[in-house]
């Protein structure tokens, strides 16, 4: 239940408002410390100038763990939650098969890295300061690693080239990777809303927003791994080598990366224009795939070939339902903040 201050007046022009002491107390504040106020859209934002960050241990028990694996899940979420020091402890001693699984992930976790282990513990600290890495520019950066993941794609048709596939799943695990260090400045905004532009999210509220953008990107980046597979399958049986279809299916991704992009802009810039576009955009490259499977897929004779492009016009898909997404919450970002188009008032 919220609750309720009385305004009472300060001089003869000027209102005040006390503040709640448990609140005060948390914050560690003091007469003569400064705070900050935010008008938005949910209200007047109040907190204190400067970030109370306070480093957090967590100690996990691996004897009532079970499997090394779920150990591992466990490091993994504190990581995300924003922990900054993982203490694993065990009294019956912790085996190869522990240490194989917690050296395994924390390779997979930007900053976090193994600063002890004897017999029975193992301590994973995070050595990155949070107010380095901002959310956007992170996105930015998972945005184009898909968008050269897709477009290596188009090089191992054209090309018949191995090693392209080498090149995607090399960025897929990058890309992984920043997807981690992304969910991690995502909820560390919401632990410290006072983080939150520091972090590059306009405020605390839009947290789960970029959460959500990220997911899509990780997928997207799953996608494309298979869609890089299957088309340079397609280009080692020669199957689509210079034919028709050959051409239809590398337009068909390049203007999916091209939609993908500009999906991503619009949620970056808050782009309630480009993101409306990028649906028109959706609504004609999807036509355009059902009509390849129709029309397509009966001249393909080999039938391994067709299993193959049916694989990647299904994994295309998938990744233009996630520009969908991104540019949905695009469209939700944007009607949080007072522009031309939409103002706010109070009711009551």
């Amino acid at each position: 239940m919220p609750e309720v201050r009385r305004l009472q007046k300060l001089g003869s022009t000027s209102l005040v408002v006390t503040l709640p002491h448990k609140w005060v107390r948390q914050k560690g504040l003091k007469v003569g410390d400064t705070i900050y106020l935010e008008e938005t859209p949910e209200g007047l934002k109040i907190d204190t100038a400067t970030p109370n960050y306070n480093p957090i241990t967590c100690i996990i028990d691996a004897d009532k763990v079970g499997s090394p694996s779920s150990l591992a899940k466990l490091v993994a979420a504190c990581y995300l939650q924003g922990y900054d020091v993982v203490r694993i402890v065990s009294m019956n001693g912790l085996t190869s098969d522990h240490l194989s699984e917690i050296h395994s992930i924390v390779e997979e976790l930007p900053g976090f890295e193994m600063m002890s282990q004897d017999a029975n513990s193992v301590t994973v600290q995070s050595i990155i300061d949070p107010t380095k890495f901002r959310v956007e520019a992170l996105i930015k950066r998972m945005q184009v690693l898909c968008a050269s993941m897709l477009t290596a794609s188009i090089d191992a048709l054209l090309e018949s080239m191995p090693e392209k596939v080498g090149e995607v799943a090399s960025m897929e695990k990058k890309l992984d990777e920043l997807y981690f260090l992304a969910v991690r400045q995502v909820l560390t905004v919401l632990r410290f809303p006072s983080l939150a532009k520091s972090l590059g999210i306009g405020s605390y509220t839009e947290a789960s927003g970029y959460r959500l953008v990220a997911k899509v990107l990780e997928e997207i980046g799953d996608h494309a791994l298979v869609i890089s597979k299957e088309v340079f399958l397609l280009g080692e049986k020669g199957s689509l080598s210079k034919s028709a279809n050959s051409r239809q299916l590398l337009s068909i991704i390049d203007n999916v990366v091209h939609i993908f992009g500009r999906a991503v802009n619009s949620f970056i810039s808050v782009d309630f224009k480009l993101a409306s576009e990028v649906f028109d955009e959706l609504k004609k490259e999807m036509e355009r795939i059902r009509q390849f499977e129709v029309m397509g897929l009966e001249k393909i004779k080999d039938s391994d070939a067709a299993v193959s492009v049916r694989v990647v016009l299904s994994r295309i898909t998938d990744v233009l339902n996630g520009c969908k997404i991104i540019s949905e919450v695009a469209i939700n970002k944007f009607v949080k903040r007072p522009s031309e188009i939409c103002s706010f008032e109070n009711l009551s």
